[in-house]
This record gives C-alpha cells, structure tokens and sequence, in this order.
C-alpha cells in the first residue's frame, strides 16, 4: 500500500493513544475518589469512637451520682422517720447526714446539697437539691435543681485564624479602628 492508500482509506479516527488517554484519567478519578471516601470513612469511625466514649464516660459518672442520690434519699428518709415529723429536727440531722456526702447550705425552708462526680479529666457532672421535708406538699424529700456536666479547667478563647496578615493585621481590616 501506498501512502496515497493509506490515507484514502483511514481518514480521520480515533487512535489507541486518546482512549488509552481517557481510561487513564478515568482510573485515576476513580483511586482519587476512593482515596477520599477513605479519608471520610477514617474521620467518621474516629468521630463516632470519641462520642461513644464520653457517652460511656457520662453514663459512669450519672450511675455514680444515682448512686449518691439512693444514698442521699435513704439517709433523708431515716432523719425524717428519727425526727418524728418535726422539720426543725428533720433540716438539723438531715444537714448532718448529708454533709459527708457532699456540701450542704442551709436556705429558706430547706437545705441545699450539692455534690460533684468526675466525667473524665476535664469534666464533672454537678448535682444540685433543694432537701424539704416531705410534707411540703412536693413528692419525696429533695428536688433536682441542677444535673448538668460542667468543664474542670479553664477556658481559653480561639485568638482565630490570621485571615489578613498586613500591617496593624485586625485594625487594618476596613471598617475596624
């Protein structure tokens, strides 16, 4: 065959190196797109592994002052059947009872308990009651005023990103003095 055939006859087509071109990118978005779902997949498990661990982090430390709390209630429940109805009695051997329990003030018709149970190294969860005697006209012998986690150390404010790095950078920015 001649040159002159040769191109009679091919004309214009696409050859070997364009298709081996596109599978070559295809395949490359195809591990990029893997890669990233890696990535993903890795950051959720570490995600989900954090929360369920201070999820069982705070259901110790809430089983614990459940625990304090049955202590607490059966405590009360002795000072109130060994004060004989009387409050003034009941207030004075239930501050008593409580104190080596947790911290225990003194208010208007009642007393106040507090007490603290470790979540984990930088949280606490914080109980708090108002103790009464039980013919207040409120079921049982305390109210839960407060059952909430609270942080142990100090807090320390995000300075942020240095977005604008230019002279006097924040005061710099338009619009600030």
């Amino acid at each position: 065959m001649t040159e002159q055939e040769q191109k009679r006859r091919g004309g214009t087509g696409l050859g070997v190196g364009a298709s081996s071109i596109l599978v070559i990118f295809v395949l490359l978005c195809l591990v990029t797109f893997a890669a990233l779902s890696l990535v993903s997949a890795r950051a959720d498990w570490n995600l989900s592994r954090k929360a369920a661990d201070h999820t069982l982090e705070y259901y110790t430390a809430s089983n614990a002052a459940e625990e304090t709390l049955a202590g607490a209630d059966a405590l009360l429940a002795d000072c109130w059947r060994l004060a004989g109805g009387e409050e003034g009695a009941y207030l004075a051997r239930a501050g008593a009872a409580l104190a080596g329990l947790g911290e225990v003030t003194a208010e208007d018709g009642g007393l106040r308990f507090s007490f603290s149970v470790q979540v984990n190294e930088g949280q606490s969860l914080a109980c708090e009651l108002r103790v009464h005697p039980p013919e207040a006209g409120k079921s049982g012998f305390y109210e839960i005023l407060r059952w909430q986690v609270e942080s142990m150390g100090e807090w320390q404010p995000d300075e942020g990103l240095p977005v604008y790095g230019g002279e006097g950078a924040v005061g710099a920015l338009p619009g600030r003095p």
